[in-house]
């Protein structure tokens, strides 16, 4: 049986969360507290697997509360329950130890699921918060022609479609179609925008 402790300034909160675990088989509610306060005087004697936290407890922050808890009690698995997005706040909270971080807009079933594998030892990280951990998808790198990276350098020269086309012995409108497919394959709309984004990436290569 999963002993969970319920730590929510919102007594509907509270009074729906330990509802729902009595009718789950494998959990029961041990006890609830409304305030940072509580949780901490329930710590010394407390014998739960789990602690449900909310990260908006009247009398302390949940990140405060949290460094007390696994710094008190490590062996007490803490899952974060709480009304911020887990892009704001979750990935801080499982680097000070806890076991999951989900928004209150996540389904029951998931929260049921995150209990479990905390009292198990484990993490649930929700998608939100992997892709924190692991940075942006890399972007491909873009592959230019020689006459497009030539034609890109001159642009970074500051020099205007009519010189560049005298210098490349080609016409304007040439310089000008692949003007449009340079500003494509980088993803930007304006001559302005195409130098800002050269300069950035460090282009032409």
């Amino acid at each position: 049986m999963i002993r969970v402790f319920i730590a929510d300034d919102h007594a509907v909160v509270r009074d729906g969360l330990k509802s729902l675990l009595d009718g789950v088989e494998d959990m029961s509610s041990v006890g609830s507290a409304c305030s940072a306060r509580e949780v901490l005087r329930e710590l010394t004697r407390a014998r739960w697997d789990v602690l449900i936290l909310d990260m908006s407890l009247p009398d302390g922050g949940g990140f405060e509360v949290l460094r007390q808890i696994r710094g008190a009690r490590p062996d007490i698995a803490v899952v974060v329950y709480s009304m911020y997005p887990e892009e704001q706040y979750g990935a801080r909270a499982l680097r000070m130890g806890a076991a999951a971080y989900l928004a209150k807009s996540r389904s029951i079933d998931e929260l049921l699921v995150a209990i479990r594998r905390a009292s198990s030892g484990r993490r649930y990280v929700t998608q939100a918060i992997a892709e924190q951990f692991v940075g942006p998808e890399p972007q491909r790198p873009v592959e230019l022609s020689d006459r497009e990276q030539q034609i890109l350098q001159l642009v970074v020269e500051g020099k205007r479609t009519s010189e560049i086309a005298r210098a490349l012995c080609i016409s304007a409108s040439t310089v000008s179609t692949h003007l449009g497919r340079i500003k494509q394959k980088l993803g930007v709309d304006s001559t302005a925008a195409l130098v800002e984004r050269s300069l950035r990436d460090g282009l032409p290569r």
